[in-house]
């Protein structure tokens, strides 16, 4: 075994690899360092959009003309239950 390892086609594919993996080994590492960067930018986008949500509402009315959502003028549904035992409730639908 020793031998074979001696060989020029043994050392020249392990240069060839150890160029090859070398060279995916950086693309890696600066693809992981370029994906963390992404994702700190869009952590911070979503934190601001989170900070200034109520804004959102302002450019909604302004764009549609309505001052309220559809889900506050439509009436809402009281749940069906039933008292069981020791103040435990059973669900059995929803009721109009």
């Amino acid at each position: 075994m020793a031998k074979q390892m001696d060989t020029k086609e043994v050392a020249f594919m392990c240069e060839l690899w150890n160029d090859i993996l070398q060279r995916f080994n950086k693309l890696w590492n600066d693809m992981l360092q370029r994906f963390n960067s992404l994702m700190k930018s869009l952590d911070q986008f979503v934190t601001e959009c989170r900070e200034t949500f109520d804004s959102y509402g302002v450019k909604a009315y302004h764009r549609s003309g309505n001052k309220s959502y559809k889900f506050e003028s439509e009436s809402r549904r009281a749940p069906k239950h039933k008292k069981q035992g020791r103040n435990q409730l059973i669900f059995s639908g929803w009721s109009k």
